[in-house]
């Protein structure tokens, strides 16, 4: 992993968080925020964590490598003693290292365990062909036991997630033979090696969060999904619960070729997580594109995706932010097929947008196609993706992937510049902001929504009032407070209606006491 150059965080910072106890009265939304940062961490474990926790953030998500963190990865043969779970433990030390620094700091920990596989448990180099279900189980119960809390000094790790976009090929593969998909048939024998292996351990939902899923959010109909993309997550869920898109369950050589009875009470036996986990993880990019609006395959490629916000053209086998409720709708007539009433979670797990600078590829024109957004551009649709899922009652989460931007190469989403300056995301991060109505005939009431995510963690560390200032200017003059509200909660969230009698703008102000934090600016008109 590469290494980053600098990192912004004060010993001070550090010491305030390991001391933090956040007070009860700023305790549990429903809305978990979110961190994927494994290059960071990797890095620096206990500086990086500390940043996100000073951020508000409340749960970071570690990508766990099986291969990465197994013994004799690249052999062709599997090691003596290959069975036994504690062969893996030497090979442990940095997950060791990141679970007590998550501790130190007070933020909570969650794995999610994906490829690439060790070359003994896979049927190619590159540890995505055929994983073996055996091996992995294994593997899961290794960390189950390391991480159940009951080994002295690790603290338990309560939240998981299994395998990294399934429904993609470098993760999974094959996705097709011929015309038959089978990733989802490989990945409901991972799903249950994991779940049986966690299960052994003494990891089960209540206690700790189980989440399946993990879906790219688009993907290729046909035979063509096998060849160096990916199925679409919608045809992947449905071949994952033995249906079709339509909902018909599979029969016959279909329903053979993909590992499905006939049985609908022993197929619900045999696959528990399908229908007790905690939630279905979705990765919900819109990229380019603004976060409400569908997303369609507008060149007959996989990974070139269009918009059209006139007519909300959408793909309803993809799962981008615009799909969500037909992806509830499809979750929950899987589970009724099988005589399930739940109505799964949705959790985000993974969002962001490519910005340039630093990217190279600026959106352009009215249908963008997996581009590059101006940092305003992607400051403003990161509040509006959160509001989004803030009004939305079956999600659990708001993601965040990459704290910092990469050293080289694309997926330019950080908030921080590579060397730790802020980025506009940034700060459009820290305090949300989001207006649903902007422009208006007459003097109204506007809603205003937001957050102040450090509140919090100040309220805590140094006894900051966790205060919120609404600020507007005019056209003439500079900005003035006309309300300030007291947050509550680790992301700080607030809804308010503010009377306007003119154009101007609106922004958020948070003093700390030695400095005062800002929101993106949202302009207003009022004719």
């Amino acid at each position: 992993m590469p290494l980053r150059k600098t990192l912004p965080v004060t010993l001070a910072l550090v010491a305030a968080v390991c001391a933090l106890a956040v007070p009860k009265a700023l305790a549990n939304p429903r809305l978990v925020t979110i961190m994927q940062d494994n290059n960071a961490i990797n890095a620096h474990p206990l500086a990086a964590l500390a940043k996100m926790r000073s951020m508000g953030v409340t749960m970071v998500k570690y990508a766990v490598y099986w291969k990465y963190v197994s013994p004799d990865p690249n052999a062709t043969r599997a090691p003596a003693g290959a069975t036994n779970p504690a062969i893996y433990y030497p090979e442990f030390g940095q997950l060791d290292q990141i679970d007590q620094d998550a501790a130190k700091v007070g933020i909570k920990l969650g794995f999610m365990v994906t490829a690439p596989a060790p070359r003994w448990a896979s049927g190619n180099v590159q540890g995505t062909l055929r994983p073996s279900d055996a091996a992995f189980r294994t593997f899961m119960a290794a960390l189950g036991a390391r991480y159940s809390g009951r080994v002295p000094g690790l603290p338990a790790v309560r939240w998981w997630s299994i395998w990294n976009e399934p429904n993609y090929i470098p993760n999974l593969a094959p996705q097709t033979v011929g015309s038959t998909y089978v990733a989802a048939d490989l990945y409901r024998g991972l799903l249950g090696a994991a779940w049986s292996g966690l299960e052994a351990t003494g990891h089960r939902p209540g206690p700790d969060t189980i989440l399946f899923g993990e879906v790219a959010p688009r993907g290729i109909a046909g035979p063509r999904s096998g060849n160096g993309a990916g199925i679409k997550p919608v045809q992947f869920i449905a071949s994952l619960y033995c249906e079709t898109t339509a909902g018909r369950r599979l029969t016959g050589r279909v329903a053979a070729s993909n590992g499905c009875g006939a049985n609908p009470t022993a197929f619900r036996r045999a696959n528990p997580a399908l229908f007790d986990a905690s939630g279905f993880a979705d990765h919900p990019y819109a990229q380019g594109t603004a976060p409400d609006v569908p997303t369609y395959d507008c060149l007959h490629h996989g990974w070139t995706f269009c918009e059209n916000p006139r007519t909300k053209k959408g793909d309803p086998l993809w799962t981008d932010l615009g799909e969500l409720a037909h992806l509830t709708t499809i979750l929950d007539r899987s589970q009724h097929t099988y005589g399930s009433g739940r109505k799964l979670p949705i959790w985000n797990t993974e969002y962001g947008y490519w910005t340039a600078p630093p990217g190279h590829n600026p959106c352009r024109g009215a249908a963008p196609s997996n581009c590059d957004l101006s940092l305003s551009t992607a400051a403003l649709y990161l509040n509006w993706a959160e509001y989004i899922s803030y009004m939305n009652p079956r999600l659990m989460s708001i993601a965040q992937y990459q704290l910092y931007d990469p050293i080289s190469g694309g997926w330019t989403d950080g908030l921080l510049t590579n060397s730790g300056a802020p980025r506009l995301t940034y700060d459009a991060y820290e305090m949300p902001l989001f207006m649903p109505t902007t422009s208006v005939a007459h003097p109204a009431n506007l809603k205003i929504w937001g957050g102040v995510r450090p509140a919090a963690f100040n309220a805590g560390a140094y006894h900051i009032a966790p205060v919120v200032e609404i600020q507007f200017k005019g056209t003439k003059g500079g900005y003035r407070t006309v309300r300030t509200l007291r947050v509550s909660g680790p992301a700080g969230y607030f809804s308010t209606f503010v009377h306007f009698t003119g154009s101007g703008s609106v922004r958020l102000a948070y003093r700390t006491g030695r400095t005062t934090l800002f929101s993106r600016a949202q302009a207003i008109s009022v004719r």
